[in-house]
């Protein structure tokens, strides 16, 4: 069930955190009679450890929304996630608040077969102690905000699969924010010195993409020497892309077509066509 593999999840990222709070429920806080520990086994021995930890609840499963895509099963959520800690250890628990939305702030992650994107609210003041066990409790609150769906590809995601080099060189990973490939049978096609090639089972094919730059993948410095007229118009490249783990496609290219976007004279990344060479 994704909601257990989810709450799996984010403990799990919970307990990440530097400051030894280990965290554990879900359940409600006044069970324990305010002493929370976990009872484990030192190994190799009969002796049993007891380990203090926070304890953590989604208060409401309920505020989500499903949505009747089948095959991607969307799911949006908005849980909000209680975690009380002793008031001599609140320096630690915000630092581990802090921590633990840092972790998940913005990231995209496949939990239960689902990807998932994550946003984390800033937490909510603590409440007033509660003296509970012999201690005093507080505790905050943060919103747990996530989309989740099968095979789900957010707008600002990565395509990841995507290697180049240049002809003769190593395929090195490049980052690209989009991918459109194209084909078509074309006759008597003539390549960029001009020259014919009567033929009427030619195939040309168009990749289209925006590739962000990265100075230390000389690829990319050669777009940046193709641009300023530096580099040879004909030189080629291969592309690999992978669709599974036993399908890739490669194919060689030459550039069209390239614009870039600047920053303060800082390249930031390339719009890319490029054809197969004829």
């Amino acid at each position: 069930m994704f909601q257990n593999d989810l709450w799996t999840y984010l403990l799990a990222k919970w307990n990440e955190n530097t400051q030894d709070l280990v965290g554990k429920g879900n359940y409600r806080f006044s069970i324990d009679n305010g002493k929370f520990v976990i009872k484990s086994q030192v190994t190799d021995t009969y002796r049993i450890e007891e380990t203090e930890y926070i304890p953590m609840q989604v208060t409401d499963w309920g505020n989500s929304t499903q949505q009747p895509y089948t095959t991607i099963d969307l799911q949006d959520l908005a849980i909000p996630l209680d975690i009380a800690c002793r008031n001599t250890q609140q320096t630690k628990c915000e630092t581990a608040i802090e921590e633990f939305r840092a972790a998940l702030q913005g990231i995209q992650a496949t939990v239960g077969g689902y990807n998932v994107g994550f946003r984390i609210s800033q937490p909510s003041d603590p409440t007033s102690s509660v003296k509970h066990g012999g201690y005093h409790w507080i505790t905050y609150r943060v919103i747990v905000m996530l989309s989740a769906g099968i095979g789900l590809t957010y707008g600002n995601g990565i395509l990841s699969t995507l290697q180049m080099k240049i002809n003769g060189g190593t395929l090195r990973d490049v980052v690209v924010s989009d991918l459109t490939l194209s084909t078509a049978a074309i006759q008597n096609s003539s390549n960029r010195n001009g020259i014919t090639k009567v033929s009427n089972n030619q195939w040309t094919q168009q990749i289209d993409f925006t590739v962000f730059y990265d100075a230390d993948i000389d690829i990319l410095a050669s777009f940046l020497n193709w641009l300023w007229q530096d580099a040879t118009l004909g030189q080629q490249y291969d592309i690999a892309v992978k669709y599974s783990a036993t399908i890739t496609k490669t194919n060689t290219y030459q550039i069209s077509n390239i614009q870039q976007a600047l920053s303060y004279g800082t390249p930031v990344g390339f719009v890319v066509t490029m054809v197969t060479s004829l």
